[in-house]
């Protein structure tokens, strides 16, 4: 069957073959320059794409790498199709009739048929070969009129051609004109992988890697531009994320951008044609000043360590002489400081880490300081720092007493403390009182003028002391005025002390003293007098309102109210005279010429003010309240109120008319006191004159020494103070017989007036100012005599109990002396730790100590004859306790030895004193209630004694000013008498002629020759 087929098998003509041959080598050559143009066309798009790339920017490898990879896959690719179709796939004859049908339609599917007729491999049945080479010899006689070679179209292969030309000669060209950035593509191109560096042809140098910027602030940020080729792009981009670009021109190879404040941290891309330059810009805030302190080495005699000092508010100020040097942290490392001074060049300072120092110096007046800095990263501070130097004195302390009035009286005998307080800028080195003494009689010995004391470290800024005060202590005589000041220092070299103001302190005599406090006591009597008559007006309201039968219950209700309210107030007063009476009196106490019964007398009126004050006028105001919710309209409630008003104005009007009585009797002990005193100092000024009369008698006063002038000046002085007091006594003695008409004080005033006292001390003092010392001693003498005899006609006499110590006996006086001897023992303990505190030389330290063991030995006279005046066994235990003590105190005294010792022994005494004080309470309540001469408990008066002197109130003086209300019929002794001026009555003549020669008197007038003989009687009875 195989045989037959082959048999009937037809072929085409030859010609025909040779046509489609023909078709077959044109298609070839054809495709055969498609394919070279694409490979050659991909691989140079693909380098030319990475020149280009280049060119914008550094082509990343992997950009790299698929141009590369993209140049060599369309090589591939072209490479891949040309053999496809002339080596693995070959085109038949039956490709290439439908080639050729394509370009020639007319011969339609025939010649397509005809070479499928001469392929067919198996026949039908029916097979004819001569039909088949009919057909066939027919499409073949009619395909010799066609060229079948131009079926092979050409224009695609020619287009391709001349883009291969074009790319080729765009390729020739680089490397002609740029051949270095050519071969640099073509490395980058060729080695895809490799680390081939781009070459530009623009470059940019001086940028940093990594730029440092203020924080939110503009910038700037410069290059320089080098050209590589013709090409010389003008202008620069900055490129930030997410930011506008901002562009520059270059200028002369140079280009500077600035960029808006940032304030996170990015990349800075700075483009200038295809060169690229990349920053990392990060944000960085200043470097801030986190502390800045000052380290002060104060002058030497400071004695301080170094202070540092943190400065805040941009000032330093530094005491004088100080040494400064200032020290500053900031919040980053540093790279340099500067500190510029005033105009003056800045000068660098010493860093370490994030601090900077100055060196120590001393600023001189006020200086402007100007500091810069720069941390590492290269920022510097926002703004310059600018630091106020200045220089102050150091200031003196200020010293300050405290809870004192500036003018003030206390006794000779009191204790007085003094609050002294002193601050300084630095240190107190010392605190103190200083004072001076103005007195009429000459000082005994030495007096003490300061007191002070050391502080223990230099860095005491503030002292406080408590100074006790003692006129006997310092040996400042009664009578004398202090002009006291507290000082202070501190430890600045030479400086004078800071001083307080000046503090008036008025020694008092016991009888310039009792004065006072009878000045005082009038004053409170004044101001009950104002109580009494506004009790009369309450009673006249109430009777008003009882009385009105027609007045409206409103009415009623708003006048009871007013009334209550005057009760109240009327209350206050009372209560508060009644605590101002009680501090005259505990004041009072201290001094002895008021006598046991006077303090009775007056303490009674005292303890009655304050019941009233306490108990019966506020019950009245309580009575008027009640008839007041009833608007008058209840006759119970209205004259209950109306009684009790009625009770407290006649309780009221007795007490004023007793205590009149007893200011009677006050007045009268001062004025007898007083005389008493002035006979006291006529009596001393007798016995000086006499004393002296061996060194002066028969003297002219030109000629006398020095000292003996400024003695016998003293004497004068004394002797016109005490004519001064006597024309005050006459004075006030004159007035008090018109008020009262008591004989005894007309008789003393009419011998007064009689024998011309006044004139008679006048001329006394004249005769000592001329030295006639002898006669003015006798007269003195006789004169002391008179006013001693006036002053016993005077004395008011005592109505104070026995004491005998019987079952119900009163012994309010006695607790009365107990009370005092307990406060002059508390000062005898003041007076002994201040002799501690000050003792002196050893001689005047063992005189002084004697002298207060010898106030204790007569404190314990004083007990022994309380103790003589109470003899009650149950309390001889107590007195002899107390005796003991005393005893004690007295032997430390001596030794002497004003040590703890000693202090111990005196607080024993008053603790035994004070034991004995409420023995004697005790047994009062313990037994029946006598009948005290106020009409009172007394029991309960002995209370009230016992609380009135335990209250508050040692070491204080009092003002010395009179009170409100007080009168003053004879005047005040508060202040010292001026010396006498102008002649002296009784002057002697001037032209005596006194001669005086071996120790003889020649020519002696008879005075003199008088004289003579009372001085010689004297001295034969000083030696008997």
């Amino acid at each position: 069957m195989a045989e037959y087929d082959d048999k009937l098998s037809v072929a085409l003509p030859e010609d025909l073959r040779r046509q489609f041959v023909e078709v077959e080598r044109r298609l070839k050559r054809v495709e055969t320059t498609v394919a070279v143009c694409c490979v050659a066309g991909g691989l140079m798009v693909s380098f030319l794409a990475l020149f280009v790339s280049d060119r914008l920017w550094d082509t990343p490898g992997w950009l790299r790498w698929t141009l590369w990879a993209g140049g060599l896959a369309a090589a591939v690719a072209a490479g891949a199709f040309w053999a496809r179709r002339w080596v693995w796939q070959r085109r038949d004859l039956r490709a290439l009739a439908n080639l050729v049908q394509k370009k020639y339609r007319r011969l339609g599917d025939r010649l397509l048929g005809i070479v499928e007729l001469s392929n067919e491999q198996h026949h039908n049945a029916n097979f004819s070969p001569a039909l088949y080479h009919a057909a066939i010899f027919q499409v073949a006689d009619e395909a010799k009129g066609y060229d079948f070679s131009q079926s092979v179209g050409t224009s695609g292969a020619r287009k391709l051609s001349m883009l291969a030309a074009v790319l080729a000669a765009g390729l020739a060209l680089i490397f002609v004109a740029l051949p270095h950035p050519g071969w640099n593509a073509f490395l980058r191109w060729a080695l895809p992988m490799a680390h081939v560096s781009r070459y530009t042809l623009v470059t940019l140098e001086g940028l940093p890697a990594e730029l440092i910027v203020a924080h939110g602030e503009p910038f700037s940020i410069a290059a320089t531009v080098n050209y590589h080729s013709f090409w010389k792009p003008g202008r620069a981009l900055g490129l930030w994320p997410r930011q506008q670009a901002v562009a520059s021109n270059v200028q002369n190879g140079k280009v500077r951008l600035q960029i808006p404040g940032q304030v996170e941290n990015g990349v800075l891309e700075v483009r200038v044609g295809d060169a690229k330059a990349t920053v990392s810009v990060r944000p960085t805030y200043r470097p801030s000043l986190q502390e800045l302190a000052a380290q002060i080495q104060l002058p030497d005699y400071l004695r301080y360590p170094d202070q540092n000092q943190i400065l805040q508010n941009g000032s330093l100020l530094a005491v004088e002489g100080s040494k400064v040097a200032l020290r500053g942290k900031v919040s980053r490392e540093l790279s340099s400081a500067l500190m510029q001074s005033g105009e003056g060049n800045p000068a660098p300072l010493k860093i370490e880490g994030d601090s900077f120092a100055t060196s120590p110096s001393k600023p001189e007046g006020m200086a402007d300081l100007t500091f810069n800095w720069q941390d590492h990263l290269g920022l510097t501070n926002a703004a310059p720092l600018r630091l106020s130097v200045q220089t102050q004195p150091d200031a003196p302390p200020v010293p300050e007493i405290t809870d004192m009035p500036r003018d003030m009286a206390m006794l000779n005998s009191d204790v007085l403390n003094i609050r002294l307080q002193a601050h300084d800028d630095f240190g107190v080195r010392d605190l103190g009182l200083a004072w001076q003494m103005t007195s009429d009689s000459p000082p005994t010995a030495i007096a003490t003028t300061e007191a002070k004391i050391q502080t223990s470290t230099t860095q005491e800024k503030e002292k406080e002391r408590v100074f006790l005060w003692s006129p006997s202590v310092f040996r400042i005589p009664a009578g004398s005025t202090v002009e006291l000041t507290g000082f202070a220092r501190d430890y600045f070299p030479a400086r004078e002390r800071s001083l307080t103001s000046v503090y008036n302190i008025r020694i008092l005599t016991p009888e310039e003293h009792a004065e006072m406090m009878r000045q005082r006591l009038e004053g409170l009597m004044a101001q009950v007098e104002e109580v009494t008559r506004l009790q009369e007006k309450i009673v006249a309201g109430l009777n008003e309102i009882k009385d009105a039968d027609k007045m409206q219950p409103a009415q009623k209700a708003s006048l009871l109210g007013q009334n209550k309210e005057d009760q109240l107030q009327n209350a206050n007063n009372l209560g508060d005279l009644s605590k101002e009476g009680e501090n005259t009196m505990r004041e009072a106490m201290k001094n002895p010429l008021f006598k046991e019964d006077a303090i009775r007398q007056w303490t009674q009126s005292m303890q009655q003010w304050q019941k009233l004050s306490q108990q019966k006028m506020p019950a009245a105001a309580s009575a008027m309240q009640s008839a007041q919710q009833s608007s008058g309209s209840e006759p119970k409630d209205m004259a209950d109120a109306q009684q009790k008003a009625e009770d407290i104005l006649q309780e009221l009007e007795k007490m004023e008319n007793k205590a009149n009585q007893h200011m009677d009797d006050l007045q009268a002990m001062t004025l007898a006191q007083r005389l008493r005193k002035v006979g006291g100092e006529e009596k001393e000024i007798a016995g000086q004159l006499f004393d002296s009369a061996s060194n002066t008698i028969g003297l002219l006063p030109r000629q006398l020494p020095p000292k003996l002038k400024q003695f016998e000046g003293t004497l004068v002085r004394g002797q016109s103070a005490a004519q001064k007091q006597t024309t005050v006594l006459q004075s006030e003695l004159s007035r008090f017989f018109e008020r009262t008409q008591k004989p005894g004080y007309g008789e003393v005033s009419k011998e007064m007036k009689d024998t011309h006292a006044t004139d008679e001390l006048d001329r006394l003092g004249g005769m000592i100012d001329n030295n006639i010392g002898l006669e003015a001693s006798v007269n003195l003498g006789q004169w002391s005599t008179r006013f001693q005899a006036w002053a016993d006609k005077l004395e008011p006499k005592s109505s104070g109990g026995s004491g005998k110590g019987k079952s119900g006996t009163d012994l309010t006086e006695q607790l009365i002396a107990l009370l005092r001897l307990r406060d002059n023992e508390g000062n005898l303990r003041d007076e002994t730790t201040l002799l501690d505190q000050d003792k002196g030389p050893p001689d005047s330290y063992q005189q002084r100590a004697t002298s207060l063991a010898g106030t204790q030995d007569k404190l314990a006279g004083d007990l022994e004859g309380i103790h003589e005046k109470v003899p009650m066994e149950q309390l001889d235990a107590a007195f002899t306790d107390t005796a003991e003590a005393m005893k004690q105190t007295q032997t430390f005294l001596k030794q002497p030895q004003t040590g703890q010792p000693a202090d111990e022994a005196e607080v024993k005494t008053i603790d035994a004193l004070s034991d004995l004080i409420n023995l004697i309470n005790e047994q009062a309540q313990k037994g029946k209630p006598s009948s005290s001469p106020g009409n009172g408990n007394s029991a309960e008066e002995m209370q009230f004694l016992t609380q009135m002197a335990n209250k508050p109130g040692k070491g204080k003086a009092f003002a010395n000013q009179p009170n409100r209300g007080s009168s003053s019929p004879g005047g005040t002794t508060s202040r010292v008498g001026g010396p006498q001026t102008g002649s002296a009555t009784g002057k002697g003549a001037d032209d005596r002629s006194v001669k005086q020669a071996a120790g003889a008197m020649q020519n002696a007038p008879a005075e003199f020759r008088d004289a003579l003989e009372n001085y010689y009687h004297g001295l034969e009875k000083s030696r008997q």
